[in-house]
């Protein structure tokens, strides 16, 4: 079928639409809610007009009941008519009542299980490619510790050489840490899974200030440590590491020279 000149522009928006829908994860969940919410008005006008319909049904039904039981008892009084009603609109107000509620719950379940899909599904790739990196990065960290290791081994290395080997060393240390703690990424979401220990949190601040101490020189920038009292907490060693680092880096990075 060959479309027209005038129906390209909304066939090419139409296409346009369709391609969001089936690759915008964002899009679709947002069309998904709109028609969970349309759904949702559809079954509440239908749940009004029941009750309507069934309080003026059960009204009527009263009354009727009322008036053949007045005929067969050979009289005219109906004073219970009105108690009869009244609670056959109580009846009804207390089944719509119950029914709103049930329908609120069951698409605000709904609602929120298809707004946090795509929040989920990212989540999901994030951690497999923050673990992929992770396993790509151990190969060459590894070949670099060893290179490092056996150059120690020389006799004639000069004292300054060797200290930067050694603190090399150390560094790798650290990164492998830090990679481990990539590794299991979702103990960010499940904190219970992170390992704790006995932490002294003084040894921590004092490691971060001799690493950087070069640095807050360059600066002229002071940097010292002054930690009195109790230390010890329990916590993750390398994820206490890498907050105090973060702090220490943005306090360089953003405070005036002297």
């Amino acid at each position: 079928m060959q479309t027209t000149p005038s129906s390209k522009p909304f066939a090419a928006w139409a296409t346009a639409l369709t391609d969001k829908y089936r690759f915008n994860p964002f899009v679709r969940t947002t069309v998904h809610i709109i028609l969970l919410q349309t759904l949702l008005a559809i079954v509440m006008i239908g749940v009004f007009v029941w009750g309507v319909r069934f309080a003026q049904e059960s009204t009527v039904a009263s009354i009727t009941r009322s008036i053949m039981d007045a005929m067969s008892s050979g009289t005219t009084s109906i004073e219970t008519l009105p108690e009869s009603i009244e609670e056959v609109r109580q009846d009804t107000y207390t089944f719509m009542l119950i029914g709103v509620i049930l329908l609120n719950a069951l698409f605000g379940y709904l609602l929120t299980r298809f707004a946090l899909r795509p929040t989920r599904n990212s989540l999901g790739s994030q951690k497999q490619f923050i673990g992929n990196v992770a396993h790509e990065i151990r190969t060459p960290l590894a070949i670099m510790k060893t290179n490092t290791e056996v150059a120690l081994f020389d006799p004639n290395l000069a004292p300054a050489v060797k200290q930067t080997f050694e603190d090399t060393l150390v560094e790798l240390d650290r990164v492998s840490e830090i990679i481990n703690n990539l590794l299991t990424f979702d103990t960010l979401t499940r904190p219970r899974r992170m390992q704790f220990e006995p932490v002294d949190l003084a040894a921590v601040a004092e490691t971060i200030r001799a690493r950087h101490e070069a640095l807050a020189r360059e600066r002229g920038i002071a940097l010292r440590t002054d930690i009195s009292g109790e230390s010890m907490i329990d916590g993750n060693a390398t994820a206490l590491e890498q907050v105090v680092t973060n702090l220490v880096k943005n306090a360089l990075n953003y405070t005036p020279q002297h």
